[in-house]
């Protein structure tokens, strides 16, 4: 937006210099230049600073810069096309409802600039109906293009932290939240347990009903897990048959009913067993994780269909 009104500024103090109307009001025309340059120099020193509804106002005010310099340049002439650089901005930034109210500002300026002005060649109605054909297709256009670009981020941004066959987090997601739960649980001084999940004998599953029927079984096992577990529980897949799950605000005991629920929730036919690890409060991700791995093995080596607590580091 800065870069928009500085381009602007050039292009009306350009103008002044180019033959032009001799009726043009050229003071005013050279103070609307100046005004639209300090608000260039504001938006690229402080714009990332400014709130939405800030960023809404300077949409509004270049509009009405633009009308004004229609109004004392005596013609629409050079400057109106200037309105589909508003309606870039406002598409981009804000598609939707504030652009709609945009468009409206822009044609209600314009209008008046229009119909304060002698008429020459086509009508100031005819004018203004052409400019809302125009801004309005931009508008309309822009909007569509951003939302669609929003999408795609949105889904590529999901397909690099979920796991592509059961849907829950990666290990990159994983790491990301386990970060942040750390620093809470440190904060504000609350128990977080971790467990390590993994499906018991996948591999003599998979050799005797085939890898396909492997994958099913872990994808219904994790949509059962998902229904029994808490809503502030997190799961994500870190290996081949092993989850991790993280328990935030929750102490062994709830940990372990948690992991109790998951193995009953585990479909018919199959079992599978978990370590848990509570943590210490001053380790780091990896030293939990790696006790909620040596829990795990403590399971698998009982016998598997259970889990263990590693409660201290």
């Amino acid at each position: 937006m800065g870069i928009l009104y500085g381009a602007g500024a050039v292009l009306i103090a350009f103008s002044l210099l180019l033959p032009h109307p001799s009726g043009s009001n050229d003071p005013a025309i050279f103070a609307i230049a100046g005004t639209a340059g300090l608000v260039c120099l504001a938006l690229l020193v402080a714009g990332s600073h400014l709130p939405d509804l800030a960023l809404q106002l300077v949409i509004a005010l270049g509009s009405a810069l633009i009308a004004l310099c229609v109004y004392f340049a005596g013609q629409p002439g050079v400057y109106g096309f200037m309105f589909v650089w508003v309606v870039l901005a406002s598409a981009f930034f804000f598609p939707g409802r504030p652009t709609l109210l945009q468009v409206v500002w822009l044609l209600a300026v314009d209008a008046a600039a229009l119909y304060s002005i002698p008429s020459s060649g086509f009508s100031p109605l005819t004018r203004l109906l052409l400019t809302a054909i125009v801004v309005g297709t931009t508008a309309a256009v822009v909007s569509w293009l951003s939302e669609a670009t929003n999408r795609r981020v949105e889904a590529s941004e999901s397909r690099a932290r979920t796991d592509p066959l059961t849907g829950v987090a990666n290990r990159r997601w994983l790491d990301e939240e386990m970060a942040r739960e750390l620093a809470w649980a440190q904060r504000h001084g609350t128990p977080l347990c971790a467990a390590i999940i993994d499906i018991d004998d996948l591999k003599l599953f998979n050799d005797e009903h085939g890898h396909l029927a492997g994958d099913r079984l872990l994808v219904s096992a994790v949509t059962a897990w998902r229904e029994v577990i808490r809503p502030s529980d997190f799961i994500a897949r870190v290996g081949g048959d092993e989850f991790m799950l993280l328990m935030p605000d929750c102490s062994a005991e709830s940990g372990k009913a948690v992991l109790a629920r998951v193995q009953t929730a585990t479909p018919d036919g199959t079992t599978c067993s978990a370590g848990l690890a509570l943590w210490d409060g001053a380790e780091t991700s990896v030293d939990l994780l790696h006790r909620a791995d040596q829990a795990l093995y403590t399971a698998k080596e009982s016998g598997g269909d259970r889990s263990a607590l590693l409660a201290e580091s």
